[in-house]
């Protein structure tokens, strides 16, 4: 992505799912993640009246991520902290590299959920079904206790972040 600072009704219009979903509540959820430290805008975090919040790029991702879970799986926002900064830099990194998965026929998910109680994650990059190299499966730990699973490279086509650039 080039890098350029969004507005909360910019990241609003691109992490919404259909046109039906109200940016006001999306808004309101984006806000609250800011107060709550899992979105961090550019300079203050008050800056007056008539002067709208900028987030980095980088902020698109970690709010589609954080509504996914959201919407999704009921995830509320009390929870969220559990979702590390680690977790969503994880997200990120695949950011530069998804031209090449996308190039060799790979998908990108990120993986994540409970091992004994203890929150883990990551990233995992398989083919797509049919093609004739590599890996075409996903590997879900035993121990795990829960998982939740989000297609990356979806989610990014979604938001529509140019392949190859960073956040």
């Amino acid at each position: 992505m080039t890098k350029r600072a969004l507005t909360a009704g910019e990241i609003a219009e691109r992490i919404r799912e259909s046109d039906d979903e109200d940016l006001r509540v999306i808004g309101e959820r984006l806000r609250h993640w800011t107060r709550s430290g899992l979105l961090k805008p550019i300079g203050e975090q008050n800056p007056g009246t008539g002067h709208h919040l900028r987030y980095p790029e980088r902020a698109l991702v970690d709010a589609a991520i954080l509504s996914r879970l959201t919407r999704r799986y009921g995830l509320w926002a009390k929870k969220m902290p559990l979702f590390t900064a680690a977790l969503l830099d994880k997200a990120v990194e695949q950011i530069p590299k998804m031209r090449g998965h996308a190039e060799h026929k790979r998908i990108a998910y990120l993986l994540f959920g409970t091992i004994n109680g203890k929150f883990v994650g990551n990233v995992q990059v398989v083919n797509q079904p049919n093609t004739k190299t590599g890996s075409s499966e996903l590997v879900v730990p035993p121990t795990m206790d829960d998982a939740i699973l989000i297609n990356l490279t979806r989610l990014f086509a979604q938001l529509r972040v140019p392949l190859g650039e960073m956040v």
